[in-house]
């Protein structure tokens, strides 16, 4: 390969990581149209060299830096603890009873969740992610229903004005939504704008609505506001929390609990 083209393909790599916050090597090879191997390559030059604050992690790179604006795509959010986000999912999913109508959210928290419906039957469920209705397809006791819209590369979540109209066609029994940030003064707020509006949508039309989030997101407030944390019946979150800001959930008639 020439040096120049070389070249052009780092600086590719180095634009969509400052917009992005990151990229996963399986996202840098097929938006180079390289091989992952000739990817991994260029992805541990640029840890190694660049003069941008980049880590590697599994199956990719991220912008080390503490930016409201940056969200980073759904292979690396994976790497990012996953422990804790397979723990909120499992609990969540102790809520679902058999025969429940269901939306999902987007998000690696939202997949983790999908996988443990597994061993429910009769369900009716809606989703806003392409993973997630790809897990929840493998389970034919489960009525799955995707929301059409555009589909956000290399995140998989599905978002636009035919998905909001979409979702506002549906009554469902529970809601379990994600966040980027969540705050108590800030409330439920996203890094983008492309599943704000969907999001706030689907908390309108469940009858009961479940929070999904880590305790790292707890007290930050993202770009796009999504709803006051009042609109959640029950939150679900880490070890880690702060107990004052648990106290003062607690105190806004939340059921906040800690796994």
């Amino acid at each position: 390969m020439k040096r120049s083209n070389k070249r052009e393909m780092i600086n590719k790599l180095i634009e969509i990581i400052s917009r992005e916050g990151g990229i996963s090597v399986g996202v840098a090879a097929k938006t180079l149209g390289i091989s992952e191997v000739t990817a991994r390559r260029y992805l541990n030059e640029l840890a190694s060299h660049s003069s941008l604050p980049l880590k590697r992690v599994r199956g990719g790179i991220l912008l080390d830096k503490s930016k409201k604006s940056l969200e980073y795509m759904f292979d690396l959010k994976l790497s990012m603890s996953s422990k804790e986000k397979i723990r909120i999912a499992k609990r969540a999913a102790e809520f679902v009873e058999d025969g429940d109508s269901l939306i999902i959210d987007s998000g690696t928290t939202a997949y983790y969740f999908a996988r443990f419906l597994m061993g429910k039957r009769g369900l009716k469920v809606i989703s806003a992610d392409v993973k997630v209705a790809e897990e929840l397809a493998k389970n034919p006791d489960i009525e799955t229903y995707i929301i059409g819209g555009i589909v956000r590369p290399g995140y998989f979540s599905v978002g636009g004005d035919m998905a909001v109209k979409m979702i506002e066609k549906f009554h469902v029994d529970k809601v379990f939504l994600t966040a980027d940030a969540v705050d108590l003064e800030g409330g439920i707020t996203n890094f983008s704008s492309f599943e704000a509006h969907l999001k706030e949508s689907m908390i309108s039309q469940g009858k009961k609505i479940f929070l999904m989030a880590d305790h790292t997101k707890i007290g930050k407030v993202g770009f796009m506001k999504v709803a006051p944390l009042e609109s959640v019946n029950v939150f679900i979150t880490s070890k880690g929390i702060d107990e004052d800001v648990a106290s003062r959930i607690k105190r806004r008639g939340i059921e906040l609990i800690v796994v």
